[in-house]
């Protein structure tokens, strides 16, 4: 029989090994002491550090699960064993065993870092913001809390905030990986051009083929006026990601830009400006000041000025637009009562150029696939910080409509095969995927295969969660086929509710023209029968709604 003493010789041999990394000797002997004792916590625990070095993680799970068995007391070993288990992509039993270790123990800073960065993995941004808010005051010198912190606080429109938190990570971790980044993105997005270029070098140079680092370097570099540049670092970000559709865009916006046509299109359309005549005429009260953001022409801002408001802080960021709505305003007799700011409203603050809060946001920042002009991240920074909590927005909300629809001839080039007889595939090479089209239904051949149907609310004001492209809001809908078919694809387009008695559609038969409807392809087609039930998946990022089956 193996005595005390022989044990505890075991074990310290056992450790020897395991710090001189002979981790076969070391379980062998970790095993041994277990055979006579095996409720031993701290040789489980060793033995469970041991194997999953070894890449044995499933059997470290098990003996870190002993460890909590013999030691339920102690927070510590939920937190070895949950983290075993986030390593084992066990992230639900991983978010239980975090939890307990913070219920023994609420001071546990890493256990609230974990978490957040389980939450957030599982797309619960609040939830994870909370807990890296938690991770931040209990282990203060933990620079990844301040920075994920701050990555959240951003995406929500929290700039000054998460300029804060970026910064408390710079002071710990200066040359954390991804702290230039996230610096860069903020300053980006509040106007400091020049700090935000310094900040994306700094990232790039640690990371020179990160493709959303030269894709941030390259809009600011537009942003700045700085356009070749800008191009060049565009087409360096589709060597690397030639499917990268925000590249493409903005490459497309560069060579056809300084003003584009869709402006003239969008003031021809005279249902809309009628439209937003007459709600701002029923809002606009003598007292008010008025926010327009992307103000264009000036149009919307000389209608709420001519409405009676006390006075319009108009936003525009493009130079060249900013410039020419000021002659435009000169011209119209308004220009005592309309300031254009040439920058992004992101960049504004209550006290500077915007004397005080708005009583009214009026913005046309649209496309035709509603959210591709960024109107939910404007949106909700202005909510936020330039709009008073009672203030009024124009438009007030947008409900999209859909359907599915067959189309064998949008289906026959998306993607490329044969025209003709000839292999034009490698064409496909810029084609955009899992975004969307823009076509007039009137003139597209396709068959209908649903009825129209809501796929989903946007209220302008009350906004949905804050949404990256790799974490949508998602919701399903059950669609009822009222035609036998193939499913290519779903077109949708959006009834714009400019207040509550105002209205107007981009559909088919709508008012507003200009726009016309989006069509997002399925990659895999499916036929349906008549009565069939569909499972269909819409999702909705900030600058994006999808739809999948």
């Amino acid at each position: 029989m193996t005595n005390t003493t022989d044990l505890q010789q075991i074990y310290e041999e056992a450790i020897q090994h395991h710090q001189a990394g002979k981790l076969l000797e070391a379980e062998q002997l970790y095993h041994q002491i277990l055979a006579v004792n095996p409720n031993e916590a701290q040789v489980h625990s060793n033995l469970s550090n041991v194997l999953l070095n070894m890449g044995k993680p499933e059997e470290a799970v098990e003996h870190a699960s002993k460890c909590v068995t013999l030691n339920p007391e102690i927070p510590e070993v939920h937190y070895n064993l949950a983290n075993l288990l986030m390593h084992n992509k066990r992230n639900e039993e991983a978010e239980a065993a975090y939890r307990q270790a913070l219920e023994l123990n609420p001071a546990m800073g890493h256990a609230h870092y974990n978490l957040g960065s389980l939450l957030y993995m599982n797309g619960d941004s609040e939830a994870a913001k909370a807990a890296f808010q938690l991770a931040a005051k209990h282990a203060p010198e933990l620079a990844a809390a301040h920075l994920n912190l701050g990555h959240i606080l951003a995406i929500e429109g929290h700039y000054e905030e998460a300029l804060e938190s970026l910064n408390r990570a710079s002071a710990i971790d200066p040359q954390h990986p991804t702290l230039h980044k996230n610096r860069a993105m903020v300053l980006h997005a509040t106007n400091a051009l020049n700090e935000a270029y310094e900040a994306i070098v700094q990232a790039i140079a640690g990371f020179p083929n990160d493709v959303e680092c030269l894709v941030l370097k390259a809009n600011i570099l537009r942003d700045l006026g700085r356009l070749e540049e800008a191009e060049t670092g565009y087409n360096k970000a589709l060597e690397l990601d030639p499917e990268h559709a925000i590249a493409k865009e903005n490459i497309a916006r560069i060579s056809g830009q300084k003003v584009a046509a869709w402006h003239f299109d969008m003031l021809a359309d005279t249902h809309r400006n009628a439209a937003y005549d007459k709600a701002l005429k029923k809002a606009v009260k003598p007292h008010m000041t008025v926010l327009d953001i992307g103000t264009g022409t000036g149009l919307l801002a000389m209608m709420a000025a001519r409405a009676g408001a006390q006075q319009v802080v108009a936003c525009e960021m493009e130079d060249v637009i900013a410039d020419a709505a000021r002659k435009i305003i000169a011209a119209n007799n308004y220009t005592d009562k309309i300031t254009i700011i040439n920058q992004k409203s992101t960049a504004l603050a209550e006290g500077d150029q915007l004397p005080e809060k708005a009583d009214l946001l009026v913005s046309e920042i649209l496309d035709a696939g509603l959210l591709g002009e960024g109107v939910i991240p404007t949106h909700r920074h202005a909510v936020q910080h330039l709009l008073k909590p009672e203030g009024i927005v124009v438009p007030m909300a947008a409900d999209v409509q859909a359907i599915l629809l067959q189309s064998d001839y949008l289906h026959d080039v998306n993607p490329l095969t044969t025209i003709e007889g000839f292999d034009l595939s490698l064409f496909n090479e810029f084609r955009l995927k899992g975004t969307y089209i823009t076509r007039d239904l009137a003139v597209t051949p396709h068959e209908p295969l649903t009825e129209v149907f809501t796929a989903c609310t946007i209220d302008f004001k009350h906004l949905p969660p804050a949404a990256e492209m790799d974490h949508p809001n998602k919701h399903e809908l059950a669609v009822t086929v009222q035609q036998s078919g193939t499913i290519h694809g779903a077109a949708f387009w959006f009834n714009l509710h400019v207040d509550q008695d105002i209205s107007l559609s981009s559909g088919p038969e709508g008012e507003m023209v200009h726009w016309g409807q989006v069509l997002f392809l399925f990659d895999t087609p499916r036929k349906v029968k008549a009565g069939e039930k569909v499972a269909l998946t819409v999702t909705q990022a900030d600058t994006l709604i999808g739809f999948s089956l």
